[in-house]
């Protein structure tokens, strides 16, 4: 499955998905604009940080070659950093339950 979410602006977090209550998630992908000020950071309520993408130097993607089995029930968030500029972000992840 994938699912995605918009972002715009500096500071800007919105929940890209929420992990089924009744079965494990594996999140396998991440994908971000890869142009944001600051990048687009990745975090799991009950988890912490997983990903920070979009700043220089990478394409705004990663692929997590294992997997990364996250709690269940738990909100998947991204955001924009302070210094993001005002505009249209989005990001995407993948996985399967």
């Amino acid at each position: 499955m994938t699912s995605t979410t918009s972002l715009s602006g500096p500071s800007d977090t919105q929940t890209v998905y929420t992990t089924p209550a009744r079965s494990d998630f594996i999140l396998t992908g991440l994908c971000v604009t890869p142009t944001v000020s600051g990048g687009v950071r990745l975090d799991v309520a009950g988890f912490g940080g997983i990903a920070h993408l979009g700043t220089l130097g990478d394409n705004g993607c990663y692929t997590f070659s294992e997997g990364v089995l996250l709690p269940r029930d738990s909100a998947i968030t991204c955001s924009t950093s302070a210094g993001a500029s005002p505009g249209s972000y989005f990001c995407t992840i993948s996985g399967f339950e």
